[in-house]
C-alpha cells in the first residue's frame, strides 16, 4: 500500500491548489511528524499547507475553524498556524474561553519544510490543533459562525479587538467582531454615567438576549450606516417597536435596563 508521504505528494499535486501553492506544498513532503501523520490524513495536510502558505511577516498567525464528519453538533475544531514559533496555551486559551468556548484538547505539531517556501520563512512552522465545545453546552452552527470566529480570533490576536466577554456574542448572537466591538463601546459609554449595571451584567444581558442584541445592531446600522439601502426611518421604527415588544418578555430588570438604555443611546 502507498505510504502517507506518497499520498501527501499526490494530494499536493491535485488541482485543488493553485500552481504556486502546489510547488510550495512539495517542499513540505516528508516534513510532518509521526504524531501528525497518525492524527491527520494527507488531504488534511494539504489544507494545512495551503494555510501555512498564507502566513507572512505582517500576518504571522491565522486560524481555521472546521468540523470533521462524525463530530457532534457542539464540537468546534480549530487549527492555529504560526510562523513565529509555538504558541503557549496561556496565550490562546483565554481568547477561546472569553468567546464562550471550552478547550477540551490541544496538540502542537512542528512542521519543517525541506527548503524555505519564501525567503523570510522560519526554519519551522507550527500547527496547533484544538478541540472545543461551547461552555454552555449548546450546539454550534459551524457554517454560520466559522468565518466570524476566524476573523474575531485574528482581530483579538492582532490587537484590533479587546479580549473580553463581548466576543462571546460571535457565537451567542451571530455578530462579527466589529459588531461585538460596537457593543463594547456602547456599553462603556453608558457605564460612564454611573447609573448602569456593571460591565459583566451588560455582557450577560446581551448574551442572554441574542435577538434583542441583533435588533440593536440593526437599529445602529439603520441610523448610521451611510450605505444603508432600505427605508431608513421605516426600519428604525420597525426595529424600535420590535425591541419594545421583546423587552416585555425579559425577566431580569437589570437586563431590561441595559438593553433599553442601549436602544435609547442609539
Amino acid at each position: 500500500s502507498r505510504t502517507w508521504d506518497e499520498r501527501f505528494r499526490d494530494a499536493a499535486m491535485s488541482e485543488a491548489l493553485d500552481p504556486e501553492t502546489r510547488s510550495q506544498a512539495m517542499l513540505f513532503a516528508g516534513s510532518f511528524s509521526a504524531g501528525y501523520r497518525e492524527a491527520f490524513a494527507p488531504e488534511e495536510a494539504r489544507t494545512d499547507v495551503s494555510m501555512l502558505a498564507k502566513l507572512e511577516a505582517d500576518r504571522p498567525v491565522c486560524v481555521r475553524a472546521f468540523r470533521r464528519a462524525g463530530d457532534a453538533n457542539d464540537v468546534l475544531r480549530a487549527k492555529i498556524y504560526s510562523r513565529n514559533g509555538a504558541i503557549a496555551l496561556s496565550d490562546c486559551v483565554p481568547i477561546f474561553e472569553r468567546m464562550g468556548l471550552f478547550v477540551a484538547f490541544e496538540t502542537g505539531y512542528p512542521v519543517k519544510p525541506s527548503s524555505k517556501p519564501v525567503p523570510d520563512a522560519p526554519e519551522a512552522y507550527w500547527i496547533h490543533a484544538h478541540l472545543m465545545r461551547r461552555s454552555d453546552g449548546r450546539d454550534i452552527d459551524i457554517e454560520e459562525t466559522a468565518a466570524a470566529f476566524e476573523d474575531a480570533f485574528a482581530a483579538i490576536w492582532g490587537g484590533k479587538a479587546e479580549n473580553d466577554g463581548f466576543n462571546a456574542l460571535v457565537f451567542d448572537a451571530g455578530l462579527s467582531w466589529r459588531q461585538a466591538a460596537l457593543c463594547r463601546a456602547l456599553c462603556a459609554y453608558r457605564h460612564q454615567t454611573g447609573l448602569d449595571p456593571a460591565r459583566l451584567t451588560q455582557i450577560e444581558a446581551l448574551r442572554t438576549n441574542p435577538e434583542l442584541t441583533r435588533d440593536l445592531m440593526g437599529l445602529f446600522e439603520a441610523r448610521f450606516d451611510p450605505d444603508f439601502e432600505a427605508n431608513r426611518d421605516g426600519t428604525m421604527v420597525t426595529l424600535g417597536d420590535s425591541i419594545e415588544d421583546a423587552l416585555k418578555a425579559v425577566a431580569s430588570l437589570d437586563h431590561d435596563r441595559v438593553i433599553r438604555r442601549l436602544a435609547d443611546l442609539i
